[in-house]
């Protein structure tokens, strides 16, 4: 069997594919799985749906929304985004109270968010800086953002969405660039003093089931800091998402900061265009450029902001409960395919009823005919005994016709090897990624009650004989025991046999060859009774 380390590496290698040229697989809707189903016993179709509120975000928080402006609806129960953005501006004039006059500064955050159900986030962000100028260069850490947002529970069918945001802003950094009030784009990103945040979101969305639309933001908060005889600043945001394809968004947002007690028009303003582009495999790529609308003030530091600032970033969500949500819906589909069959069969019988109400009511009716009517249905008896049994053969051919090429391998060669079936090294728990295989054999099974089955466990040569005896053995009754519980109608026709390394299929003494050699196999013990299903 294959190994968990060759699976993780098995599944890195298709996400690499995915990223570099896979097209579309995704299309942005709710967050659900859709699959068409051929067969209960066939491979399924399957395509997977997101929400757009769902896709990565372009926030430095990793929480929905925009670039500077965050959105009132959750990240989804179990998805977690992990963003990294970077700031980069000139310095133009030479004030006190900022870098020297032609620095260029960057700033680099990386977020992380996770959404622990469908109306509350978490989120932590750590910042660092590199100043270079004529004059002296500079790095390090900025403020590290930890905090949390709690939803409003909105029907999701409600355009509406409120959430209440609380982050604390911790001043790592060594020396704030901007230290004059709140001046400076990277105000909160460079703090060397210790801050509480709070806002309110209420958002808009009004995008159809493609994710083609527009949404609306507005965010209130207050900023108190922790340093003495600093008054409380005010954060306000607005912001305008254009959703004119699938894949991309483009943004506009206004962001303001001034304080409680000294309200001021020349405190720092401005806007903020953007354009994103979200990809099929979860990834988003954001730029984007901030640029001042503050006026300078008549006494210095007259300038609150620099002209303008650029910013790119790049996100990626993963829903760490994809699993088990695949899980719950191949349950559902199973149980809606078994009461469709129950159905069908129920309607059969119903129709052979009547069909055999039918035949007596004709037989009473040819017993009062005289005796070249009773010859003549006699006659008729047979030509539709002869017709029942040509249909009766076409009706098993084209059952045989539909079965999978496991049912064709098994009921031909009273082999087949259960080859997704997988155990952790040395143990004999079934992985979780096996389970949905072993019920479509268990199912498979139960069409075939005649067969009586052996499961049978097989490892390589390492180790001794009786350490390989009881694992082979556990195994195999681990396999029996599991498609039992999934079908109990198997119960009497399954026996578990451990061989341990008496019955290699390849040389143990390469690792191919051991690979090959740890398997689990189904065997049918009376092979006679597969005649009856090939005859």
């Amino acid at each position: 069997m294959n190994s968990p380390k060759t699976l993780r590496y098995t599944s890195a290698l298709a996400l690499a594919v995915s990223l570099v040229g896979a097209p579309y697989a995704q299309t942005v809707t709710e967050t659900r799985t859709t699959e068409t189903t051929y067969s209960t016993t066939d491979v399924k179709n399957t395509k997977t749906t997101i929400e757009p509120t769902r896709a990565a975000s372009a926030t430095p928080f990793g929480t929905a929304g925009m670039s500077h402006v965050i959105s009132a609806d959750g990240v989804g129960a179990g998805r977690a985004n992990m963003q990294l953005r970077g700031n980069f501006y000139k310095q133009e004039n030479s004030l006190a109270t900022a870098p020297a006059a032609g620095s260029q500064v960057t700033t680099v955050s990386g977020g992380v968010a996770l959404g622990l159900n469908e109306y509350v986030d978490v989120f932590g962000v750590l910042n660092i800086y590199n100043l270079r100028s004529s004059s002296s260069d500079g790095s390090g850490f900025g403020s590290s953002i930890l905090g949390a947002q709690v939803n409003i529970p909105f029907s999701r069918e409600t355009p509406i969405r409120v959430a209440v945001q609380a982050a604390g802003i911790f001043g790592t950094a060594k020396s704030q660039i901007n230290t004059n009030d709140l001046d400076g784009y990277n105000y909160l990103e460079t703090r060397n003093g210790n801050d509480f945040m709070v806002r309110v979101v209420q958002s808009l969305l009004f995008t159809n089931d493609a994710g083609v639309g527009f949404n609306v933001h507005f965010n209130e908060g207050v900023i108190s800091s922790l340093e003495s005889g600093k008054d409380i600043a005010l954060v306000t945001g607005a912001g305008a998402e254009f959703i004119p394809l699938t894949s991309m968004i483009l943004g506009l947002e206004a962001n303001w900061r001034t304080f409680l007690n000294d309200v001021q028009t020349t405190d720092p303003l401005w806007i903020t265009p953007s354009v994103t582009w979200r990809t099929p495999a979860f990834v988003n790529i954001n730029l984007g450029v901030d640029v001042s609308l503050s006026k300078d003030r008549p006494a210095a530091p007259a300038q609150a902001l620099e002209p303008w600032r650029l910013f790119g970033g790049l996100t990626y969500s993963i829903d760490t409960k994809a699993g088990e949500k695949k899980d719950a819906a191949y349950r559902a589909r199973e149980a809606a395919a078994k009461a469709r069959a129950d159905s069908l069969e129920r309607a059969a019988l119903a129709r052979q009823a009547n069909r055999a109400d039918s035949r007596a009511d004709s037989l009473a009716r040819a017993n009062a005919l005289n005796s070249a009517r009773s010859k003549a249905m006699a006659d008729s008896l047979r030509l539709k005994a002869y017709n029942d049994s040509v249909a009766a053969a076409r009706a098993l051919a084209e059952e045989r016709s539909k079965r999978s090429e496991m049912e064709k391998q098994l009921l031909s060669t009273g082999l087949l090897l259960l080859d997704a079936v997988y155990f952790e090294t040395g143990k004999t728990q079934i992985s979780i990624n096996s389970e949905p295989y072993l019920s479509l054999i268990a199912k498979m099974l139960t069409k075939y009650p005649k067969l009586q089955i052996e499961i049978g466990g097989h490892t390589d040569n390492v180790g001794g004989l009786n350490y390989n005896q009881n694992l082979s053995q556990g195994r195999a009754a681990a396999v029996v025991n599991y498609m039992i519980k999934e079908a109990p109608e198997l119960q009497g026709r399954l026996t578990a046999r451990g061989y341990a390394y008496s019955q290699p299929k390849a040389d143990n003494k390469t690792a191919a060859g051991r690979q090959l050699n740890r398997r689990t196999e189904l065997k049918v013990i009376n092979k006679e009774a597969l005649k009856e299903y090939n005859p």
